[in-house]
Protein backbone atom coordinates (compact mmCIF):
# COMPACT_ATOMS: atom_id res chain seq x y z
CA UNK A 1 0.00 0.00 0.00
CA UNK A 2 2.85 2.54 0.75
CA UNK A 3 4.71 1.87 -2.45
CA UNK A 4 1.53 2.37 -4.74
CA UNK A 5 1.11 6.12 -3.16
CA UNK A 6 4.87 6.67 -4.02
CA UNK A 7 4.43 5.40 -7.22
CA UNK A 8 1.39 7.77 -7.81
CA UNK A 9 3.05 10.69 -6.65
CA UNK A 10 6.08 9.92 -9.02
CA UNK A 11 3.50 9.15 -11.72
CA UNK A 12 1.90 12.74 -11.54
CA UNK A 13 5.01 14.13 -10.55
CA UNK A 14 7.41 12.74 -13.57
CA UNK A 15 5.88 15.19 -16.51
CA UNK A 16 6.66 17.91 -14.62
CA UNK A 17 10.00 17.11 -14.06
CA UNK A 18 10.69 16.09 -17.86
CA UNK A 19 8.75 19.35 -18.80
CA UNK A 20 11.34 21.50 -17.21
CA UNK A 21 14.37 19.53 -17.36
CA UNK A 22 13.42 19.65 -21.23
CA UNK A 23 12.96 23.60 -20.72
CA UNK A 24 16.08 23.61 -18.88
CA UNK A 25 18.06 22.11 -21.77
CA UNK A 26 16.60 23.77 -24.41
CA UNK A 27 17.37 27.21 -22.69
CA UNK A 28 21.02 26.05 -22.11
CA UNK A 29 21.46 24.87 -25.85
CA UNK A 30 19.59 28.91 -26.75
CA UNK A 31 22.68 30.32 -24.66
CA UNK A 32 25.35 29.19 -26.18
CA UNK A 33 23.63 29.24 -29.42
CA UNK A 34 23.97 33.04 -28.80
CA UNK A 35 27.46 32.53 -27.92
CA UNK A 36 28.42 30.58 -31.08
CA UNK A 37 26.44 32.94 -33.41
CA UNK A 38 28.49 36.14 -31.64
CA UNK A 39 32.09 34.37 -31.90
CA UNK A 40 30.82 33.79 -35.63
CA UNK A 41 30.60 37.16 -36.19
CA UNK A 42 33.22 37.98 -34.44
CA UNK A 43 35.20 35.34 -36.88
CA UNK A 44 33.94 36.79 -39.94
CA UNK A 45 34.79 40.54 -38.88
CA UNK A 46 37.97 39.21 -38.34
CA UNK A 47 38.40 37.12 -41.69
CA UNK A 48 37.55 39.93 -43.48
CA UNK A 49 40.23 42.11 -41.93
CA UNK A 50 42.44 39.53 -42.48
CA UNK A 51 41.15 39.08 -46.66
CA UNK A 52 41.73 42.84 -46.69
CA UNK A 53 45.33 42.57 -45.35
CA UNK A 54 46.30 40.02 -47.93
CA UNK A 55 44.77 41.78 -50.82
CA UNK A 56 46.71 44.48 -50.01
CA UNK A 57 50.22 42.87 -49.34
CA UNK A 58 49.12 41.33 -52.88
CA UNK A 59 48.88 44.30 -54.73
CA UNK A 60 52.37 45.50 -53.14
CA UNK A 61 53.91 42.42 -54.36
CA UNK A 62 52.63 43.05 -57.42
CA UNK A 63 54.12 46.02 -58.22
CA UNK A 64 57.31 45.44 -56.56
CA UNK A 65 57.59 42.81 -59.05
CA UNK A 66 56.40 45.17 -62.13
CA UNK A 67 59.23 47.28 -60.70
CA UNK A 68 61.71 45.05 -60.12
CA UNK A 69 63.51 44.45 -63.36
CA UNK A 70 63.52 48.11 -64.00
CA UNK A 71 65.44 48.75 -60.86
CA UNK A 72 67.81 45.73 -61.86
CA UNK A 73 68.39 47.71 -65.36
CA UNK A 74 68.97 50.87 -63.35
CA UNK A 75 71.38 49.36 -61.07
CA UNK A 76 73.46 47.03 -63.95
CA UNK A 77 73.67 50.92 -66.35
CA UNK A 78 74.67 52.67 -63.48
CA UNK A 79 77.33 49.79 -62.37
CA UNK A 80 78.13 48.96 -65.89
CA UNK A 81 81.58 50.08 -65.67
CA UNK A 82 84.34 49.90 -63.05
CA UNK A 83 86.61 52.59 -63.50
CA UNK A 84 90.24 51.47 -63.10
CA UNK A 85 93.15 54.15 -63.05
CA UNK A 86 95.88 51.36 -63.55
CA UNK A 87 95.97 48.44 -63.94
CA UNK A 88 97.53 46.92 -60.14
CA UNK A 89 95.76 44.79 -58.07
CA UNK A 90 95.59 47.90 -55.46
CA UNK A 91 94.32 49.96 -57.55
CA UNK A 92 91.61 47.46 -58.36
CA UNK A 93 90.64 46.61 -55.16
CA UNK A 94 90.51 50.34 -54.79
CA UNK A 95 88.05 50.59 -57.53
CA UNK A 96 86.15 48.19 -56.53
CA UNK A 97 85.57 49.29 -53.24
CA UNK A 98 84.51 52.79 -54.40
CA UNK A 99 82.00 50.52 -56.51
CA UNK A 100 80.43 49.01 -53.36
CA UNK A 101 80.49 51.84 -50.86
CA UNK A 102 78.79 53.91 -54.02
CA UNK A 103 76.02 51.63 -54.09
CA UNK A 104 75.74 50.61 -50.25
CA UNK A 105 75.47 54.94 -49.66
CA UNK A 106 72.61 54.83 -51.72
CA UNK A 107 70.48 52.27 -50.70
CA UNK A 108 69.70 52.01 -47.07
Amino acid sequence: MGYSIVLRILMTIAPYVLFLTISLYALRLKTSNTELKERLDYTQAHLILQNESIEKLELESQKYKTLQPKEKEKIKERYKQVIIKDNTCEAKLESYEALINAFKKNNP
